[in-house]
């Protein structure tokens, strides 16, 4: 709210959490394209391709997996904890 007191630092905590968000987001859907489009091509006894491994898809269009989803994490509770400690209890451990 505008005349909230410390507004401006929600909503640097919420524009901080949106671009994490997003870049997990990103990674998130490029992961999954790329599963499907084995998934798709190694149905095809022609392919020449070796199979894809499991630990190549935790990173996609350079954007890691598990550092993207610690920063996601690491803004929730940031945020969170700008609410407050009750706040963070309930909401952390759905993430």
């Amino acid at each position: 709210m505008p005349g909230m007191e410390n507004s401006e630092r929600y909503i640097e905590l919420g524009e901080q959490l949106h671009r994490t968000a997003v870049e997990f987001a990103c990674v998130a859907t490029l992961s999954l394209i790329r599963i499907n489009f084995w998934l798709i091509l190694r149905t095809q006894w022609w392919l020449p391709l070796p199979a894809p491994r499991i630990w190549k898809l935790s990173v996609s269009g350079g954007l890691k997996f598990h550092s993207s989803y610690r920063k996601f994490k690491e803004a929730v509770a940031a945020l969170c904890l700008g609410y407050g400690q009750e706040f963070y209890d309930e909401i952390m451990p759905m993430i």
